[in-house]
């Protein structure tokens, strides 16, 4: 379940199947776990000056206690992220939130994530989104392999025409 997950997020031709995952956790008052996957992405991306202020968000945003959008990490992970917070060397490799991000992502794959592939709206997606790409492969199917009706004429005087050419150059 993790990797359709990992799909779900991380892959661009999912995006849909993203915003409806987002829809679903905002309803159970829930996407600050999303939230943060998104932004311990964000800080990873980031050169690594710029990594002390995405971090200091991240701390403030997710990790400290009554914080905005507070997530539920073991309190080990969490104050040895917290701590380490103060080591500008941490920064360098990005590396800093990986535990965190690991036990969040390990939530949603093994709690969230397996209810929303299990509800009504996930499943009416699915299944808008297999309709579509079957009726897609059938148009492509039906111009690739079905005779436009003026063909056979079509044939029929290119090969008459080529004939002709021949017949003349023969003489």
């Amino acid at each position: 379940m993790q990797e359709d997950l990992e799909s779900c997020l991380f892959d661009p031709s999912k995006a849909s199947e993203k915003r409806l995952f987002r829809e679903y956790l905002q309803k159970r008052f829930a996407t600050e776990n999303l939230n943060f996957i998104e932004a311990v992405v964000g800080y990873r991306k980031a050169d690594a000056a710029k990594r002390i202020e995405v971090a200091a968000e991240i701390r403030d945003t997710f990790l400290l206690p009554d914080s905005p959008q507070e997530i539920n990490l073991d309190e080990g992970l969490n104050k040895d992220a917290i701590k380490a917070l103060d080591d500008p060397e941490v920064h360098n490799d990005g590396k800093l939130f990986d535990k965190a991000f690991d036990s969040i992502l390990f939530l949603l794959a093994s709690d969230c994530y397996p209810t929303f592939r299990a509800s009504p709206a996930f499943k009416a997606f699915f299944n808008s989104e297999r309709e579509a790409r079957i009726s897609a492969s059938k148009d492509v199917a039906h111009s690739v392999d079905s005779p436009k009706p003026h063909e056979p004429f079509h044939v029929f005087f290119t090969v008459v025409a080529l004939a002709s050419l021949f017949l003349v150059s023969l003489q």
